[in-house]
């Protein structure tokens, strides 16, 4: 199996937001994390490596 990792564009970002939306859920079970605290805007700066 072959992956390509592709930089996402600014007018991308809902699209991504929206899948790592459904990833974190699936991982929230492992990680024990606060579903209520990921907003479309922490996952891009997240994405982007601009976390505080």
């Amino acid at each position: 199996m072959d992956i390509e990792l592709i930089p996402v564009t600014v007018q991308e970002k809902e699209r991504l937001s929206n899948m790592y939306q459904f990833y974190h859920y699936d991982f929230s079970r492992y990680t024990n994390e606060d579903l209520k605290e990921v907003t479309s805007d922490s996952v891009w700066n997240y994405l982007k490596g601009e976390v505080i």
